[in-house]
């Protein structure tokens, strides 16, 4: 499903392209055989709260949310064949590398799903 991922603290849309996974497949495939994520993309996976990188060939950010989409714990160029995982969390937002630090993302924050 097509959306966007908006801040609430100040409504800026931070993520205007983004994709939400609907079913288990995609979670289970994320972005394996897909384009590299460019700039003003990305993809929440829900429910999920551990990420591999296993197979894939380019490092991401990410970010791991709570149910209310308060940032739990952010993860700047986690690189191929690595893990992550944050308890707690209930979704993950795979973004490009640098997006973190470009939309001035921080713990605390709380971003929402817009979409149609």
């Amino acid at each position: 499903m097509s959306g966007a991922i908006q801040r609430v603290e100040d409504g800026r849309c931070v993520v205007p392209n983004a994709y939400r996974t609907e079913n288990m497949l995609e979670r289970m495939r994320g972005l394996l055989s897909r384009p590299v994520l460019q700039s003003g993309q990305g993809l929440l996976i829900e429910p999920c709260s551990a990420v591999h990188a296993l197979g894939m060939t380019y490092p991401l950010d990410l970010v791991f949310l709570n149910a209310a989409g308060r940032i739990l714990k952010l993860v700047r160029a986690l690189l191929p064949w690595r893990m992550a995982a944050c308890g707690g969390a209930r979704m993950v937002l795979e973004l490009p590398v640098g997006s973190i630090t470009s939309l001035e993302l921080a713990e605390g924050q709380t971003l929402n799903w817009v979409g149609p």
